[in-house]
């Protein structure tokens, strides 16, 4: 409920195209745009949306599995004249994602990262996270003994709903009602996200 989204329209001048990205804020004042290029890109020539997206609507259920929201598109350039056939180009198409799963923290090879001090809301963690053949996800709980990275069994899999396991236990360990900061290593994964149990 804290994490807002916003879906602007990024105009280029000189290709006269559009794309459209995906920005998160938690007070919805400082906006920052989210890595990894445009969430809705402009299609190919020829496509009913090759040049020009906007109008985002809200972001919504599409079904019980999935998000999405609906925008607007012109198979010609944002200054083409605005002849009958040009304005009759005109449509209105879905995009959608899996429920969970808009975004990701992703590492191609491998990568780690680190989150602020966090209050846990339960005492096990579950992963929204998608791993290669080869890949894994690892977690520590910081500063808390026998949950290191070392002592993380690898959390592999395409699920919603993955669990952390250290040396067979689940629960984070460490003392009831105090902020943690979670470690987290990558080796080709994503992350979409975590849950607390």
């Amino acid at each position: 409920p804290s994490c807002h989204l916003m879906f602007p329209t990024v105009y280029q001048r000189y290709t006269q195209t559009s794309n459209i990205f995906l920005y998160s804020s938690i007070d919805a004042l400082r906006w920052n745009r989210v890595p990894g290029g445009p969430v809705i890109g402009h299609g190919q020539i020829g496509d009913f949306d090759s040049h020009f997206l906007g109008g985002v609507t809200k972001l919504g259920p599409f079904g019980a599995d999935r998000v999405g929201l609906w925008y607007g598109s012109f198979s010609f350039p944002h200054k083409y004249p605005r002849w009958d056939h040009v304005l009759k180009a005109f449509r209105i198409a879905p995009a959608w994602w899996p429920k969970g799963r808009l975004c990701a923290v992703k590492a191609d090879e491998e990568g780690e990262f680190y989150t602020f001090p966090i209050q846990p809301a339960g005492r096990t963690i579950r992963l929204n996270a998608r791993t290669e053949c080869a890949g894994a996800v690892w977690v520590e709980v910081c500063g808390v003994a026998s949950r290191t990275i070392g002592d993380c069994e690898p959390v592999v899999g395409d699920d919603l709903s993955l669990p952390v396991i250290w040396k067979g236990q689940t629960d984070i360990g460490g003392p009831e009602n105090q902020a943690v900061v979670l470690h987290f290593r990558l080796r080709s994964a994503e992350i979409f996200g975590f849950a607390w149990e």
